[in-house]
């Protein structure tokens, strides 16, 4: 089966004119009907039922394998929920190895000396760790016993180490 595909464009008007006949002879004469315009595009091709079809076969199976391609490219290894979201200032604990400075300001007399102090000194094993950082006062150790409830001492992620201090978040 052949077809004869006139596809005219003007500036006010599309047309399309397709023709499907098993002869060759027969689509000829069709080929002046749109051709007369003098405002007109004209594209005609003869194709065979057999080259569609294999056209029509290797753009479909492109598709199905770039869709399969990119369904399967997506972000299935990273791990993007980290599951001590809660604990990096936004709920009631704050997790000492991982939070940014500004979560002690939540704490009356922690930032920003106290803050920076625990910041620098990390990573901790336990809350109790807080009491063995270097150049603590008595009045600093107090405060932290005073919070001490409301730490928690979970594994570094390296995602939020360098945003400890500067985050990118300005008032």
């Amino acid at each position: 089966m052949n077809s004869l595909n006139f596809v005219s464009s003007s500036f006010l008007n599309c047309h399309s004119i397709q023709i499907k006949t098993s002869r060759r002879q027969v689509l000829r004469p069709y080929r002046h009907v749109v051709s007369s315009s003098k405002y007109l595009k004209l594209s005609c091709q003869i194709e065979d039922k057999d080259t569609w079809s294999r056209r029509k076969f290797l753009l479909t199976s492109l598709g199905v394998v770039s869709s399969a391609l990119f369904l399967y490219s997506q972000d299935s290894w990273a791990s993007r929920d980290y599951a001590g979201v809660g604990y990096l200032g936004g709920g009631d604990k704050v997790d000492i190895n991982n939070a940014n400075i500004r979560a002690y300001t939540k704490f009356p007399g922690f930032y920003p000396k106290l803050a920076s102090l625990i910041v620098k000194n990390g990573p901790y094993k336990s809350v109790s760790d807080l009491y063995n950082i270097k150049g603590l006062t008595e009045e600093q150790k107090e405060l932290i016993k005073k919070y001490e409830d409301r730490f928690v001492a979970l594994d570094p992620a390296p995602e939020y180490e360098v945003d400890k201090f500067n985050n990118g978040l300005y008032r």
